[in-house]
């Protein structure tokens, strides 16, 4: 049996079911970027920050990672400490591991890496540290997040303390650090021991359910944290929500959000967000389909079918001076009012002015003469008749 880490205890902790079910991990921009900013901030603290810049090999990379204020964290924490909590003896042991988090699951401990570990002294009383970062925007407060709270509980009985200090640091987009700060005194900190112990016996016989082939029985609970679930796409309870939409019933749903309370509102808002992002799952797979099977039927005699589809890029630059100098500033500056250049904001422009579509002919070539026209193929899946 394999427990959830620290990173995805705040999702396990609603939906416990959701640990056992197939998941798929996906790559987001979000997490692209904290994965980047983790690793230049590990490495920043081994080789300092010129040394840890010079290895990033993109220029626009290096210079938002340059901007981070590495003088703003909090100074003689350790960083990137991997442990490993048990509940039963409540105790921490410190990993060394061959690949990272490559945690060597046994169905007993919880796993996590933290950012920045250490120790503190407050009015004669010993405190451990556990520092997050986090580049997304805040959707938990320090004292409400579970994955800091077994940090910091982690944390304190790696060093020997009864109470402990949670930090979680989010990184602006101007380099600076918004901190969110949560004390977790020795009550605080066995409650979570309590937490966990719950939440492992839960994993574990909603596992046994698995095994058993009684996965229906499985009891799922959906709200926000459904939204980076990794067993999204597999879910009963998702799956139910798509046929819903698939099956015609969504319509009628709609048309009675206007006699929804305030509180149902917004639930229903976030179950349409996770419903968008399982649509946009079950579109790839269907085009998948579509590709393998050279095409999918659809109604009115047409087929879904992956074509090459061919595209005309203006360069802005380019066509507004060929267009300045040879057809004056009037026809110009109609074209600058439009919200993207392209062929037929030039076309509305030199018709605009009255001009035949002849010489919007003539100015397309020799804007296309000067290069400010290429020619881009791309495949897309379009809706086409059959042959």
């Amino acid at each position: 049996m394999r427990l959830p880490t620290a990173s995805a205890l705040d999702r396990a902790i609603e939906c416990p079911a959701s640990c056992v079910l197939p998941g798929v991990e996906t790559t987001t921009g979000d997490n692209t970027r904290g994965t980047r900013v983790h690793a230049y901030l590990a490495r920043a603290r081994e080789v300092g920050k010129g040394a840890a810049l010079a290895e990033v090999i993109d220029d626009e990379q290096r210079l938002k990672l340059e901007a981070i204020d590495l003088d703003a964290l909090p100074a003689g924490a350790e960083g990137e400490v991997a442990l490993a909590y048990d509940p039963d003896t409540d105790t921490t042991e410190r990993l060394q591991l061959d690949d990272h988090r490559a945690y060597p699951h046994d169905g007993r401990r919880f796993f996590m890496t933290l950012d920045l570990v250490g120790v503190t002294e407050v009015g004669g009383v010993r405190r451990a540290f556990d520092g997050d970062f986090k580049t997304g925007v805040m959707r938990v407060r320090a004292e409400d997040a579970m994955q800091l709270r077994v940090g910091t509980l982690a944390a304190a009985r790696l060093v020997g303390a009864d109470e402990g200090d949670g930090l979680m640091l989010y990184l602006r987009h101007d380099g600076r650090w918004n901190p969110n700060r949560a004390h977790f005194d020795a009550f605080d900190l066995e409650e979570t021991r309590d937490q966990l112990v719950t939440l492992r016996s839960w994993v574990r016989r909603d596992h046994e359910l698995v095994d058993a082939g009684r996965a229906t029985e499985l009891v799922l609970h959906d709200g926000p944290w459904c939204t980076y679930c990794p067993a999204l796409r597999n879910c009963p309870a998702q799956k139910a929500l798509v046929a819903t939409a698939a099956g015609g019933e969504l319509e009628a749903i709609v048309e009675g959000f206007a006699e929804l309370a305030p509180a149902q509102a917004g639930q229903a808002y976030e179950r349409l967000l996770i419903l968008e992002k399982l649509v946009k799952g079950a579109k790839k797979v269907l085009q998948s389909m579509a590709r393998a099977a050279d095409g999918l039927p659809l109604s009115g005699d047409r087929l879904l079918r992956e074509v090459l589809q061919r595209a005309r890029v203006v360069d802005a630059g380019v066509a507004l001076a060929v267009v300045e100098k040879e057809y004056g500033a009037t026809i110009a500056d109609a074209m600058r009012g439009a919200m993207r250049l392209s062929l037929t904001a030039i076309g509305e422009a030199f018709a605009d002015a009255g001009l035949p579509s002849a010489i919007t002919k003539e100015a397309v070539a020799a804007i296309a003469r000067a290069g400010g026209i290429t020619e881009h193929q791309r495949l897309q899946f379009r809706a086409v008749a059959r042959r």
